[in-house]
């Protein structure tokens, strides 16, 4: 269950980052500066999380540790799906430059589940060590097995998940994939991560309801395709008498 966890994880992290780019281009674009700050953000997080993940493994180790990890993941992710639009849209109206418009958006959505991700592997391979002797083998089996899951995360999320599911629901699916596998891994007293999975659902229904609403009576809706996130609005063409006229735009301006 061990090498599944961190394999699923390293997968779960990527398809985070790749639906990461789409959540941030309404409020800031998707220029490399974008995909810059994201990046370095989340590496930045992970790296803080994998140190927090090592000094915790040795203070309390146990696989009700791990699930707390897990479950921290997974509310991160949820927080994220439930928050990104207020926020993103909230950073840039208070931040005029780009640069750090994006890094800050990046940063306000995407810090707390990458911290948790990067917790996961070092707790692991804490769990995991049984011996001096074998410990070189099982460190490098679990970073090759959290990479190849890195590996088809973001192949699954830039082919696959993007062009079929918008990021939103692939945020959620991540929230609560993350929260079943910290239930699956910790499954003594799970009662808190139950309430907190049945929260995390009541709150993704909520979204998509308010997603409707939002396209109906705020007359803006949002549509991804394979390429790119894309707003559609009703608008008025003031150079034309005030023609009505539906607008497309694929970045803020």
């Amino acid at each position: 269950m061990l090498e599944l966890t961190v394999f699923l994880s390293g997968a779960l992290v990527m398809v985070l980052e790749m639906v990461g780019g789409r959540v941030l281009a309404p409020h800031v674009g998707t220029s490399a500066i974008v995909w810059t700050s994201l990046i370095g953000v989340v590496l930045a997080c992970l790296a803080l999380g994998a140190w927090a993940g090592g000094r915790f493994a040795d203070k309390k180790l146990s696989r009700r540790g791990l699930g707390q990890a897990l479950a921290g993941a997974g509310l991160g992710c949820g927080l994220t799906a439930f928050c990104h639009a207020s926020v993103g849209a909230g950073v840039t109206q208070a931040v005029g430059n780009l640069y750090l418009a994006a890094v800050a958006a990046a940063l306000g959505i995407f810090a707390l589940p990458a911290f948790f991700f990067g917790m996961i592997t070092p707790y692991v391979i804490r769990l995991r060590i049984a011996s001096v002797d074998t410990a070189g083998a099982t460190v490098g089996r679990l970073y090759a097995l959290s990479t190849a899951g890195s590996i088809l995360g973001t192949f699954l999320g830039g082919f696959v998940l993007i062009s079929f599911f918008g990021s939103t629901a692939i945020l959620w699916g991540v929230a609560f994939c993350m929260l079943a596998l910290s239930l699956c891994n910790a499954p003594s007293r799970p009662w808190l991560r139950l309430l907190l999975l049945a929260l995390c659902v009541l709150l993704a229904w909520q979204d998509s309801l308010y997603g409707q609403w939002l396209a109906e009576k705020g007359g803006i809706r949002l549509v991804e395709s394979p390429y790119n996130s894309i707003r559609v609005m009703e608008g008025v063409d003031h150079a034309r008498d005030g023609r009505a006229v539906r607008l497309m735009a694929t970045d803020p301006g």
